[in-house]
Parts: C-alpha cells; structure tokens; sequence
C-alpha cells in the first residue's frame, strides 16, 4: 500500500512539474473597457454578467457602468425577468475577444425574448494636454426610424445636403472624429433630405480632450418628445441632451378636502394669467407645459383675491414630466411633487397609489385574487401615510381585487374594488376622502394623459 503511494505521489509531481513549465492558459497583456446600453423601449431593467460576474443592472437607455477587463475572451450574458417568471431568464449571449486599449460599447436590441448584441469599438484614445478638440461618435439606437443624417454644427446653421457628418442605419455607429472645441448643435434628419428634422438639439457645449458617444433612441411615455438623444462619456456617466424648443410639464392634482376650490399662479407677482383655474377637490388637469427649473406656485382662492391658501413648488426638467399633489389637513397642507413612471413594460403590469385621505392618514392596500380573504392575505404595499410619496408595485396578468384597510388592521375602507391587469399597463390611482362619508375613502383611477 506504501509503495502504491509513492508512486502516486511521484506521477503527481511529474504532471504538476510538466505544467508549471509551460502554461496553457492565455496571459494578459493589458486592459480594454466594456459597457452595455439598453435599446429595447419596452424591456424591463436587465442584467449584464461578464462570464457569470454580474456587471451591472442596465435600464432602457441607460448605460452599465464601465468595466475594465483583461484583453481576453469572455462571453458576456444576458438576463432578463420574463412574464410570469419569478428567476431572471437567460436571453442573450456573446464571445467577446477584448483587445487591450480599446473601449467596447455592446448595444441590446430587438426582441427581449432574444435580444440582438452588436458591437461598437473605438481605440482608447491618448490625450497629451494640449489638444484643442474633442472627439465624437454618432450612433443609430432608434428602431422606428429608418436610416438617418446626423449634422453637428454652430447654431443657427441649418442642415444642407453635403454637410452631414454621416449616414446611419439602426444599430450602426459612424467612425470617430475630432471637432474644434465651441458650442454645438446636433440634427438627425431623414438620410438624404434634411428639410425632415427628427430631431434637434437645444445648444450645448464641448469641451476639449474628452470623447463621447451620441446615440438617439425611440422616446417612452416618460419623455415629451417622439426621440431621445443621450450622450454616453468615455469615463463614465450620461447626460440627457434636450431638444430645441424642449418642454417640460406638470400636472396638478387637487387632493385636499382642506383646500376650497383654486386658481393656480407660477408668478408671485400674480400679474400673470393662472395656469389652473377653478381646480376643485379631486380634479386632475391635463400634462401643463411649465418653464424648466423651479416653478413657485401660488394657490389662491377663485372667488376673491385674498391672501393665498397655499404656496408650493415644482422643478420640472428638460422633456420630462411631474405630478404636483395638494395633500394634507389645514395645519399641514403643502404640495409635493413626483416623477411617474408611465413607461410601459412588456413584461409586466406597474401599479402606483399615492394617499391623499386626511380621514385616514394610515392605511395598507390589498391587491388579491378575485374571491380571496383578505383576512388570509398579507397588503400589498403597507403604511401608506397622507403626505407620502406614492407607493409603487408591479402585476402580472389577471383579474384582481383591490382593498384598502386602516394600518395594520383587517377593517376595510373600501373594497372591494375590481382590476383587470394586462401586460404592459400602466395604473396610477389616488386615495381620496368620502366627503359625505368620513368611514369609507374613495380608490380613484388617475387615467394617462
């Protein structure tokens, strides 16, 4: 037995030996960088794992975080939770071989069930400090566009046929190119005739020695415009660039018993017309064009021109859209403002409840199976305090009923109340005050602009 180990033990160094001399592994010689960006309007946020490394999470239009990898091969994965589904599916794979000093920009296209993965690369680029240009590439991200002509000038300077940076095609990137730094605009027009602008930019500046990507996409509900342009940094971050002319809006709703009937002024000098007048408990007006930055608002009453009931204030942005909510009993009423998310997604339903009720400043809200106890069920989403933020959930497809109960107790409020849920939806609703009947509250459905 003795000498069977020994023997073993001789073979074991005589492998272990051949192996040290001569590794089979590849070696590295230095560092590429690699990064994701989502093109696929309807997706939900998907996973992007190097090998079965988790890179990072990555949204539609958004940009994972740079990674710096060895010039080897990887496969690069790709996850995404599907319908129904309660583990992340494996929808996309791709080899990729990375060179050392070049950037790779993976582009996530098409079908979410089987995306598509193209590949952008542009060679590290070495700054030595004195150069007065900066670097641009233009990329095709928009699938309802067909091919395009990107123009990138002074402003005021209109698109003229022959003076277009390049042509592209979905999923294309035109090659780097250097541009003297100054002030900027950015056109995408329809390949070959530029008097069919899709889009054009507001001014901006750029500075020297810095390298971007410029890529259009398709717009989502959460944009007021039909496309969006984000520009992509080579060390990292994005910047959102606003079009000409770019709205901005608000929309304002009246949630307070505690407030009478207003007109609603952004001037503190009143001077200027009410951009709502006559805003009632419970009503909702329509998405209002506001000038970017912060708005102060004064509410006043309709009838007379007294000291006014309440002041507020709302920071819109850029192409982007706010809820502004009157909220709150007469020693605590004010305005609070809120992003909504009306961006649809393919594989699932997004459900939203915001609780204006002074007459039940806590309650937990039910969304069950149609016929269920909800003395047998846990809420939904819990202590949902007058004042807050509103209160975010996802569904999947089916009949449900929904409930809302004081905090932490069975006693229903109101309910129950039937939702038919469909992939794709968009729900926001508002818990009101009965006015007629302190007990109960009403569940309203706040329908989209």
């Amino acid at each position: 037995m003795r000498k069977a180990f020994l023997l073993l033990s001789c073979l074991a160094v005589v492998v272990i030996s051949g192996c040290h001399g001569e590794s089979n592994f590849p070696e590295a010689t230095g560092k590429g960088s690699i990064r994701a960006i989502n093109a696929i309007r309807t997706s939900p946020t998907m996973v992007v794992l190097i090998e079965e490394r988790r890179l990072d999470n990555v949204a539609f239009k958004a940009s994972t975080r740079i990674a710096s990898q060895d010039d080897l091969e990887y496969i690069f994965n790709i996850e995404a939770r599907l319908a129904g589904d309660i583990v992340n599916t494996r929808v996309a794979s791709h080899l990729l071989d990375v060179v050392k000093d070049t950037d790779y920009t993976l582009l996530i296209s098409g079908a979410l069930a089987a995306p598509d993965i193209t590949v952008w690369e542009l060679p590290f680029r070495e700054w030595n400090g004195s150069e007065t240009v900066f670097e641009m590439r233009f990329a095709h991200a928009a699938g309802s566009l067909g091919n395009i002509d990107v123009y990138l000038s002074a402003p005021g300077i209109a698109p003229i046929l022959g003076n277009e940076v390049g042509t592209l095609s979905f999923g294309e990137v035109l090659p780097v190119a250097d541009f003297e730094t100054g002030e900027y605009v950015v056109i995408y027009t329809t390949a070959g005739d530029p008097s069919i602008v899709h889009f054009e930019s507001d001014t901006f500046p750029l500075i020297p020695q810095t390298s971007t990507l410029l890529a259009i996409f398709d717009s989502d509900a959460n944009d007021s415009g039909p496309w969006s342009v984000r520009g992509y940094f080579a060390g990292g971050g994005t910047a959102i660039v606003s079009p000409v002319n770019a709205t901005s809006t608000a929309r304002f709703f009246h949630a307070s018993t505690a407030l009478i009937t207003a007109d609603i002024f952004n001037d503190e000098t009143l001077m200027a017309p009410p951009i709502v007048t006559n805003h009632a408990f419970g009503d909702v007006t329509d998405d209002l064009d506001l000038p970017s930055g912060m708005n102060l608002l004064l509410y006043r009453d309709s009838t007379n021109t007294g000291a006014p009931l309440l002041d507020g204030q709302v920071t819109v942005f850029d192409t982007a859209h706010k809820n502004v909510y009157a909220v709150g009993d007469v020693d605590s009423l004010r305005t609070i403002e809120d992003f909504p998310d009306r961006r649809s997604v393919e594989t699932l339903a997004k459900f939203s409840v915001l609780n204006s009720a002074i007459n039940h400043p806590s309650v937990d809200f039910y969304i069950v199976q149609n016929g269920a106890d909800i003395a047998d069920e846990n809420p939904a989403l819990a202590r949902i305090t007058v004042g807050s933020l509103p209160e975010f959930t996802t569904l999947q497809e089916g009949n449900f009923e929904m409930y809302v109960t004081t905090f932490a107790e069975k006693t229903v409020i109101t309910g129950p109340i039937p939702l038919d849920s469909m992939l794709g939806d968009v729900f926001e609703y508002v818990i009101y005050d009965t006015v007629l009947d302190p007990i109960t509250a009403d569940l309203v459905l706040i329908p989209l602009p």
